[in-house]
């Protein structure tokens, strides 16, 4: 009897509230079909609606009427206002309806962003990819192995990300090249389609004559554009500094830093993504020093979560260690998974 007792508690404590609650929700689709299930996550034009006899099926936003669900949701629209409430029927259509305690809104269907259930667990809060890549030349007996891993988590006021890049080039006459960044950002959600976030990064870099690199610092910034499928944000902060060279020198310095991201997806199959981010840091301590970093990467879906990636990238440093280059830039292939 304990045992079952305990199996019980077990079950109460650790299986996600989402698992075990009821799927009722309710999808309309133009075409008169209705579908009950589970709001999983709206994105990218995409609605991810787990039911119990077809599994988890991505319905295209632009084919639904109307989406009804008892449960909690939050809901970011294309002007940057949010919704905390449930999704009620409306009796005229392209436009869903928010009951936010006593009020009720009408947010038109083609102005929904993002949406997902508040209380889904971690996991349906987050996002998760990683690749990796192996190019080799006989002819040139070079090598260069690549790594790359993202994650992303959502909560109804913040946004936490979390990258790293690596690559290690191998070369015959011993001059290895070795290249790292990890970066993280802590995002808090403002009116208006602003925002404010809380950056760390660790990165090396052998050419640049980079041996470690520790940064931090803050950034305020603006959704310019957000649409279903696609976004761009304009970012302005300081980042201060904590630098060590291939050539022995330490350095302490702050700088300004600016950044422009573009960010391009589509869900439906074959899912597929284009991410840029051009970021340029003017030094504030070090007379004429400007350091920039410019990331491009392309992601498209060939198996179930499985993708092939592209990724190109530049940096450079107008005043780097003695001896080293001022820009490094490559392009490099992947086969990654999504979860």
């Amino acid at each position: 009897m304990k045992y079952h007792v305990l199996v019980a508690v077990f079950l109460i404590l650790f299986i996600p509230a989402s698992v075990m609650a009821a799927k009722t929700d309710v999808v309309l689709l133009k075409n008169g079909d209705k579908i009950t299930g589970e709001i999983k996550r709206v994105g990218g034009g995409l609605l991810e609606f787990s039911t119990d006899t077809m599994g988890t099926v991505y319905i295209e936003w632009r084919f639904i009427a109307q989406v009804i669900s008892n449960t909690q949701q939050s809901v970011d629209t294309i002007d940057g206002n949010r919704y905390l409430g449930k999704l009620v029927s409306l009796e005229e259509g392209d436009a869903i309806g928010i009951q936010t305690g006593s009020e009720m809104v009408e947010v038109p269907l083609k102005e929904f962003f993002s949406a997902w259930p508040v209380e889904s667990n971690f996991w349906d809060r987050s996002d998760f990819d990683i690749s990796v890549g192996l190019d080799y030349q006989k002819s040139t007996e070079i090598a260069e192995f690549t790594l790359a891993a993202d994650w992303a988590h959502r909560n109804p006021d913040r946004l936490v990300e979390a990258s790293l890049r690596a690559n290690l080039t191998e070369q015959p006459d011993g001059t290895d090249q070795r290249r790292s960044q990890v970066q993280y950002s802590h995002q808090w959600v403002l009116p208006n389609n602003r925002f404010r976030s809380a950056l760390g990064v660790i990165e090396t870099n052998e050419s640049l004559g980079l041996d470690l690199r520790l940064s931090a610092g803050g950034v305020f910034g603006n959704y310019l554009l957000r649409r279903s499928d696609r976004w761009l944000s304009a970012s302005y902060g300081l980042i201060a500094n904590q630098e060590k060279f291939t050539d022995g020198t330490n350095q302490t310095s702050l700088e300004a830093i600016g950044s422009l991201t573009i960010n391009y997806f589509r869900f439906a199959d074959p899912e597929r993504s284009l991410s840029s981010k051009f970021t340029i840091f003017p030094s504030l301590t070090e007379s004429g020093r400007i350091r920039s970093d410019l990331r491009t990467t392309f992601k498209l879906e060939f198996l179930s979560d499985l993708f092939w990636s592209m990724e190109a990238y530049y940096q450079s440093d107008n005043k780097p260690s003695q001896g080293a280059a001022t820009s490094d830039y490559g392009i490099t292939t992947a086969i990654g998974w999504s979860l």
